[in-house]
């Protein structure tokens, strides 16, 4: 079990911090860690920075991890590519905007970070904005560049796209 470089182990209440200390120390080759809905906080982060040299992925979302311990694993870990954060309720989201500007080698998933990215490929986010994300930012720009969705339907049939308004 040593050579173990995937390990999923989501939506379980009994599982803690210990469990990311086992992890990180006893199975070294981890590359990637989801562990959503499993009630760790930042000693469990710091497990995983002293000791998961070679995550690549990390997924903590709607676990107690403060923006400190994004910070912690961002820091320590240099191979990490991915980090997993939705519903993170103890993280202040405006300085875990400002880490996943600091850390771009990362990326964050966050509700912000998700609704920038697909801004970002429908060719609607304002390229200007370099500030740090806020929701009222990301709601603005998506109200402003994207139609509500009842305004427009896409039917493709043999090819070929259609656009009409639904509410007629």
């Amino acid at each position: 079990m040593t050579k173990l470089t995937r390990l999923s182990l989501c939506m379980n209440d009994e599982l803690d911090n210990r469990v990311a200390k086992l992890l990180a120390m006893n199975l070294k080759q981890l590359k990637d860690v989801f562990l959503t809905s499993i009630p760790i906080d930042d000693s469990g982060m710091a497990c995983f920075a002293r000791h998961g040299k070679n995550l690549e992925m990390l997924d903590v979302g709607y676990s107690k991890v403060t923006e400190k311990g994004v910070e912690n694993v961002c820091q320590s870990l240099p191979k990490l590519k991915w980090l997993g954060l939705t519903r993170c309720e103890g993280a202040n989201k405006k300085e875990v905007e400002i880490l996943a500007h600091r850390f771009s080698h990362v990326q964050f998933v966050t509700f912000l970070q998700d609704a920038k990215r697909m801004l970002v490929k429908r060719g609607c986010w304002d390229h200007s904005f370099n500030g740090v994300l806020t929701e009222k930012k990301i709601l603005e720009q998506m109200s402003k560049e994207m139609p509500p969705p009842y305004h427009r339907r896409k039917i493709a049939s043999g090819g070929v796209i259609e656009y009409f308004d639904t509410r007629t």
